[in-house]
């Protein structure tokens, strides 16, 4: 079964997270100490590529994501 995509008209785009907002999480992330965690502000965007990358940028630290009651948590684990 095909489904059909619907091109919409005058619906909002939002407004983006301010950029201090922005490297505010990348902060919060970097001082993370083992077993630590803290919840992202709504609106942040690609919170699951932002783990990805500390966990490259970061190494060998190690950060996961989680979705917890409608938040996304990230918590320091190595």
């Amino acid at each position: 079964m095909t489904q059909t995509l619907v091109i919409e008209r005058n619906i909002p785009l939002p407004r983006r997270v301010a950029p201090e907002l922005q490297d505010g999480v990348r902060r919060t992330i970097e001082a993370l100490e083992v077993g630590e965690s803290f919840a992202l502000p709504h609106g942040i965007r690609s919170p699951y590529s932002r783990v990805s990358n500390a966990n490259v940028r970061l190494a060998p630290r190690r950060f996961s994501i989680r979705k917890v009651n409608r938040e996304f948590r990230i918590w320091r684990t190595a």
